[in-house]
């Protein structure tokens, strides 16, 4: 499966019955009866149940599945969870004020990037420059707060420099100076790395075109897994030792909250995985009435149904009994793609793994497209027609195949 830019259009003007008419301006170019998934992110406009984009298309095809981008789902529940917690929203707070302060005027960036060279002459070591933090970017809050930590001397040393003149911006830098001799946000810091890094980490690679449903799951139950496992006694001794080898002469004496246990919450879905992954292993159950509405334009139910308990046969013939149990649909996919002979018998499985593997998992191609159509406006900086546009779009891409094509054979054709 690939996801590939189809073409833009251009938004003049906002309001339901405008969407609706780009909506119908769409719909006569692009056929909605194949369509099994859609996604987008969270704004009503596009994923509204009454109005929204995804509710138009519904209504011309009632299969096209609406997926709210995982990444996005993902980056609004960090934000969200983080929120709940005092220190995390203290110290994300501390960050964006923090970082405006210096990066936003160019005489404070001047003086830190000066502090940061006398620390270098000082110690030897290089350090980063300061990101910044953006609240609709997914993966930079890990970079952000790692730059900090490793410019917290030269930063102490800047804000030190600033709170001493008499603009608007000395009693700012005071407070900040205040929470970083602190080593309640020096700690906070350690914590929101440890958090940050390993939730970017899935987001980075939930951006990949070929992340699936499974893939997305797989990879929020790992980190939810791998984040329960850092709230055990010995797993915050652990880091907690790390933190105070690690923090700085200039921080206060820690002092430690009163640790508060955290209550477990479950979340126990049966879905289209499940059935093929238990069938995979010679678990045969009957499949959910609500599947079965979904798939009922793609696939016979009684030919899926018969063909479920012949499954494992095929995956244990297809990998020579090399696989002893089978853990991914992925698993199954591959074992189809070795024999033509394979999809014809279980054609219906075929189907639903073809479907299975069309949901959108994320807009991040979307979001890419986006990225890529600023840059080329920038880069061509004249006025044009949508059709250019959309065509110079398209080449720049799809850079792989305009790199494959032959100029002479393109030029051959308006000679």
């Amino acid at each position: 499966m690939e996801a590939r830019f189809a073409f833009g259009i251009t938004v003049k003007r906002k309001g339901i019955a405008n969407h609706r008419k780009y909506y119908r301006h769409i719909m006569r170019i692009i056929a909605t009866d194949p369509c099994r998934g859609q996604a987008f992110d969270g704004a009503s406009n596009k994923s509204g149940i009454g109005n929204g984009v995804q509710a138009l298309i519904k209504r011309e095809e009632e299969h096209a599945l609406y997926v709210h981008c995982r990444a996005h789902n993902l980056s609004l529940c960090i934000q969200s969870t983080t929120k709940q917690s005092q220190l995390m929203r203290n110290v994300i707070e501390f960050l964006f004020v923090l970082i405006q302060l210096i990066t936003y005027s160019p005489k404070h960036l001047s003086l830190f990037n000066h502090m940061r060279s006398q620390v270098f002459i000082d110690t030897g070591e290089t350090t980063p420059a300061i990101r910044t933090l953006c609240p609709t970017r997914w993966t930079v809050r890990n970079s952000a707060i790692n730059s900090i930590l490793m410019n917290y001397e030269s930063i102490i040393y800047t804000l030190d420099e600033v709170r001493k003149g008499n603009d608007e911006y000395a009693a700012k830098a005071n407070g900040l100076l205040q929470q970083m001799e602190s080593f309640e946000i020096f700690f906070g810091l350690k914590v929101s790395y440890l958090i940050f890094s390993n939730s970017e980490q899935l987001l980075t690679s939930m951006q990949a075109k070929n992340t699936t449903v499974s893939d997305a799951t797989n990879g929020a139950h790992l980190l939810v897994t791998h984040l329960k496992s850092q709230r055990t006694e010995s797993s915050f001794e652990t880091f907690y030792e790390f933190v105070l080898k690690a923090f700085s002469e200039l921080t206060d004496e820690p002092c430690l909250p009163k640790y508060r246990k955290t209550p477990k919450r479950f979340d126990d879905v049966h879905s289209l995985e499940t059935l093929l992954l238990k069938a995979s292993n010679g678990i045969i159950d009957e499949p959910e009435e609500i599947l079965l509405q979904y798939l009922k334009k793609d696939i016979n139910k009684k030919c899926f149904i018969a063909q479920l308990s012949m499954l494992q046969d095929m995956i244990q013939n297809a990998q020579q009994n090399s696989i002893k149990k089978v853990t991914s649909l992925q698993t199954i996919a591959d074992s189809m793609n070795k024999s033509d002979i394979y999809k014809h018998k279980l054609g219906e499985i075929d189907k639903v793994l073809k479907v299975y593997f069309t949901v959108p998992v994320t807009t991040a191609t979307a979001e890419r497209s986006f990225s890529a159509l600023r840059r080329l406006k920038t880069f061509v900086r004249s006025t044009m027609t949508q059709e250019r546009l959309n065509n110079l779009l398209m080449l720049y891409v799809h850079d792989s195949l305009t790199d494959s094509l032959d100029l002479a054979d393109v030029g051959s054709q308006f000679v």
